[in-house]
């Protein structure tokens, strides 16, 4: 994939310190591309406090490889990055990331959760190298997509019958769902409380987060709401992050009275035909577990999904003794939350 930027780089990985319209354009370009790791992103981390770099790896058929990442500088000179769905396109040109240090990045640790769909031969060179593979608790590597490029008669084959059921019985309740432009914040941060409080949930979404995406994704935030008409109480809302053809989905949440009326079902359903509408023809559920989230998976496998499984998890350091270096920092940490957890218990 040709272009102007990877003509003027030098062959090989680089520090990439143009536009964030020109970066935009690179992941486009890759049919694995995904709204972590386009500027949208970039700015969300940004207004959280995140510094962010961003790479790409270039050979004679132009820009092959790319990632950006927050970074924290626990020590001078140790650089540890993290990586929410990248790197996009060629995995393997992660074993050449020592020429980094042309960059002035001598010693790092990197943490990448990528997005590319799972090779099992690329893994095992990536292991052979000793790239360590891990997997986070609760994270199984695995999502759920659906092609919105299907005629609408097709699209709506793909649900099954409970999901058909429920879509009935909830239009017969007095629901209003519509486009909400104009987020109400205070609303949105409302239901997700409700939720994490009803399902004895950890916070999902911190009240910053929250506000600091609305302000980053602007009109690539698509979100639709539910409320009960007689009391216009939001009781369901699903949200997506667009880029281009591509959406995300990132904000579901729905309260007790929302569930009784199955008001969720219903959502989805409007919401998956608004982003058809919008163009969007590759939509990733953001996520399925199987083992820990029966109900869940069972929801959007229920839509007409595909199961896909990820690359996933995976770290590289410059030398052994950077990644002993991380290791023992990150075990500190852990032994240090639960230190105050006890003492929390005890109080």
């Amino acid at each position: 994939m040709s272009n102007s930027y990877s003509l003027m780089k030098n062959l090989g990985w680089a520090e990439f310190i143009s536009s964030d319209k020109e970066w935009d354009s690179l992941v486009e370009n890759f049919k694995s591309k995904n709204v972590y790791q386009t500027s949208f992103h970039k700015i969300h981390f940004e207004l959280l406090g995140w510094i962010i770099r961003r790479f790409t790896y270039t050979n004679e058929n132009g820009v092959v490889c790319l990632f950006q990442a927050r970074v924290k500088v626990p020590l001078p000179g140790l650089f540890i990055f993290s990586v929410i769905g990248g790197p996009i396109g060629d995995q393997l040109k992660l074993l050449e990331l020592k020429n980094l240090k042309a960059s002035g990045i001598k010693y790092f640790h990197m943490r990448f959760f990528s997005m590319e769909i799972y090779d099992e031969s690329i893994k095992e060179e990536l292991i052979e190298n000793k790239v360590k593979f891990f997997q986070t608790p609760g994270l199984s590597g695995l999502s759920a997509k659906l092609d919105l490029s299907k005629s609408l008669d097709d699209f709506n084959k793909g649900f099954n019958r409970r999901w058909k059921r429920a879509i009935k019985s909830a239009q017969k309740e007095n629901l209003k769902i519509e486009i909400w432009n104009n987020i109400n914040v205070t609303e949105l941060i409302r239901i997700y409380r409700e939720l994490e409080s009803n399902k004895g949930l950890d916070i999902t979404f911190s009240n910053n987060e929250l506000l600091t995406l609305v302000d980053a994704y602007k009109e690539n935030l698509v979100v639709l709401s539910c409320r009960e008409m007689e009391s216009n109480n939001l009781i369901s809302v699903r949200g997506a992050l667009v880029f281009k053809d591509y959406a995300l989905d990132y904000l579901s949440a729905t309260n007790n009275e929302g569930r009784d009326l199955k008001a969720s079902f219903l959502l989805t359903y409007d919401y998956l035909i608004y982003l058809k509408s919008l163009g969007v023809r590759h939509f990733d559920f953001s996520g399925v577990n199987p083992e820990f989230g029966k109900g869940v998976y069972e929801f959007k496998m229920g839509a007409g999904a595909e199961l896909i499984k990820y690359m996933g998890e995976f770290e590289i350091s410059s030398s052994k003794g950077v990644s002993l270096i991380v290791g023992l920092m990150w075990n500190t940490k852990q032994k240090i939350q639960k230190l105050k957890s006890k003492l929390l218990d005890k109080r």
